[in-house]
């Protein structure tokens, strides 16, 4: 049988993961793959830090050109994370004629068009399923089983951190602080959390979904994004109140005009799908014009389910390589002229901070209806005359810059005590 080599760069919880999987299952896969997936090099900086893995000796390297150099090597699979040194890396290899495998969304958000023009030039396959949703094959749908659809939308909680701290605020009552505790202590969110609570992790992710279904490349650093640290558990109380969840999600709408991309947090009405993923769960919930609605649901981090990707991609670059096929584009979408909009229609939920005073409420009505933002609900339980009080609106269809602008006249009355929380509702109703 033959014999294919595999190269990995990064001995961190991931890059273990997938080494023992290549060795453990090495007859599995080479059974169910017609050929043997052979680890042959694996680089990193830290030699002594103990492994959930055993390695054959000879392999672990500090020396990088082991692993890119290496005339056995085939797919080099890179776990570094970040944009450097990965980069480098990753279009060193490709420019030795190696094919690559990667889970690094930050890269592929920042990078991603000049690393797969890279590719090929150079003939190469890059896979990068591991880099969206963890276990959930979202890369592969949309590339192969869903290839003879245009989709039209796409919502997706991308981030199991943010997930967790959300239903851990509203099923528990915590705050967002002692939430964010509960999940370091489970070891669901990192020391400095600051990746997934602003939403840039989600939006990374996004990136590489938006290129994929609209066939042009938009890095992260042009989607809009908000994170969830300006949430309270009051918000989430009231959401549910009015029959809504609230999840961090990251969103793609086409229009004629343009597409809409944006991460932000959410409200979903209790009876949609989305609002029943908890946890660490990942889902994302896509409509496409031929197969309609569908949703991908997974864990979405972690060694295992990773790896478990990583493992995916490689054999699938092998037979590729085997069989002499040529490799997919990185953009599978229909136009790569459309439009980033900025601007665009959607419901709100308001709650405002305001003084119990006679005319206040009608004062915020007021600057509402001067930007044509029309009311549809409304919550003021306190009564605390001369204290703030929360007063809770949610509003019909307004346009985004319309609701900035009045916020911020909103903002600077007299009776407003802090900054008003915005979100916005997931769906058009």
């Amino acid at each position: 049988m033959k014999k294919i080599g595999i190269g990995l760069i990064g001995f961190g919880t991931v890059g273990a993961g997938v080494a023992r999987m290549l060795i453990e299952r090495k007859n599995l896969l080479a059974e169910r793959a017609g050929f043997i997936p052979e680890l042959v090099s694996v680089c990193d900086n830290d030699l002594k830090r103990p492994r959930p893995v055993s390695l054959p000796a000879g392999i672990l390297t500090p020396d990088i050109k082991k692993v890119l150099e290496n005339p056995r090597v085939k797919i080099v699979v890179e776990m570094v994370g970040g944009i450097e040194p990965a980069g480098s890396f990753l279009l060193k290899a490709l420019k030795n004629g190696k094919s690559v495998v990667t889970a690094n969304k930050a890269l592929l958000a920042e990078k991603g068009d000049y690393l797969f023009s890279t590719a090929e030039k150079s003939g190469c396959h890059v896979g990068f399923e591991a880099s969206v949703g963890g276990a959930i094959p979202i890369i592969k749908t949309l590339r192969e089983s869903f290839i003879s659809n245009y989709i039209t939308s796409l919502y997706g909680i991308l981030n199991g951190t943010t997930n967790f701290i959300l239903t851990r605020m509203i099923e528990d009552r915590l705050s967002l602080t002692k939430a964010l505790k509960s999940a370091q202590d489970a070891g669901f969110a990192e020391k400095n959390p600051s990746l997934d609570l602003s939403g840039t992790d989600s939006s990374h992710k996004l990136s590489v979904l938006a290129t994929l279904v609209t066939g042009k490349f938009f890095p992260a650093s042009r989607i809009p994004t908000e994170g969830i640290s300006g949430i309270a558990a009051e918000d989430l109380e009231y959401a549910e109140e009015l029959g809504y969840g609230v999840k961090l999600l990251s969103i793609l709408k086409l229009r004629q005009n343009g597409v809409i991309l944006a991460t932000y947090p959410a409200l979903i009405p209790n009876q949609h799908i989305l609002t029943s993923v908890r946890g660490v769960y990942n889902a994302i919930f896509l409509t496409g014009d031929l197969v309609g609605e569908s949703m991908l649901f997974g864990k979405g981090a972690g060694m295992d389910p990773t790896a478990s990707s990583v493992i995916g991609d490689i054999i699938s670059i092998g037979k590729n390589i085997l069989c002499g096929a040529q490799p997919l584009p990185f953009s599978m979408g229909p136009d790569k002229k459309l439009q980033l909009l900025s601007d665009f229609e959607s419901r709100y939920y308001f709650r405002f901070s305001a003084l119990d005073q006679p005319g206040v409420l009608a004062r915020i009505a007021e600057i509402l209806g001067k930007h044509n933002i029309s009311i549809a609900s409304c919550i003021q339980k306190e009564e605390k005359p001369k204290k703030a009080v929360p007063v809770v609106v949610l509003t019909h269809k307004a346009k985004e810059s319309a609701v900035k602008a009045a916020i911020s006249a909103i903002n600077r009355l007299p009776a407003i005590k802090a900054e008003t929380v915005l979100l916005r509702l997931a769906f058009d109703e």
